[in-house]
């Protein structure tokens, strides 16, 4: 309203016309923030996503709204459960300064496609957030550089061919997934 938005230009042209139109810009953006926070949106960049999404279909499904992982803290912890599973496991790194992970979480492991996709695999969580000594020496065992890592393994032995690094949008993971499961 300060820029102008709501007042008409008339002789004022200029930096009037370029303010009167960044505010209508914001007010329109800061509507559609208003009513994203009522329908439960968490992205501030995609306010509408729920509606995209269809949330009320998705969320009386039986699938979970997102996947829940297992903790993971220390190396030889990890070996033993992905030795342990008779199955597919999949490991993810992540740390909460990682601006990848949090794409991941709320692009990719959100998606319904994804989540059903990985039923019957066995998903564990290695949060590389403190660096301490033994984030490290997982990191060090796997050769990963740091996260965002995702290691897929099949009945304790890891697919080297389909570890991800970085973001992947849903359906580049959704292939990937596709090759560990064959």
């Amino acid at each position: 309203v300060y820029m102008g938005a709501l007042e008409p230009l008339g002789e004022k042209r200029n930096w009037n016309a370029l303010f009167k139109g960044l505010g209508i810009f914001m007010m329109i953006y800061g509507t559609f923030l208003f009513f994203g926070a009522f329908t439960g949106a968490t992205n501030p960049l995609d306010p509408l996503k729920v509606l995209k999404e269809g949330r009320a279909v998705a969320a009386s499904s039986t699938l979970p709204s997102k996947l829940e992982f297992e903790r993971v803290e220390s190396l030889d912890d990890l070996l033993k459960r992905v030795a342990s599973h008779k199955g597919p496991v999949m490991v993810d790194f992540r740390a909460d300064w990682c601006v990848s992970c949090k794409e991941l979480e709320e692009n990719t492991f959100s998606d319904p496609r994804v989540i059903e996709m990985l039923k019957g695999f066995k998903l564990y969580e290695v949060d590389v957030t403190q660096n301490s000594e033994e984030q490290k020496k997982i990191m060090r065992h796997f050769g990963i550089f740091g996260p965002p890592a995702i290691l897929f393994f099949v009945n304790s032995d890891e697919v080297r061919s389909k570890r991800v690094s970085g973001y992947k949008p849903p359906e580049e993971f959704m292939k990937i997934i596709e090759g560990v499961k064959r």
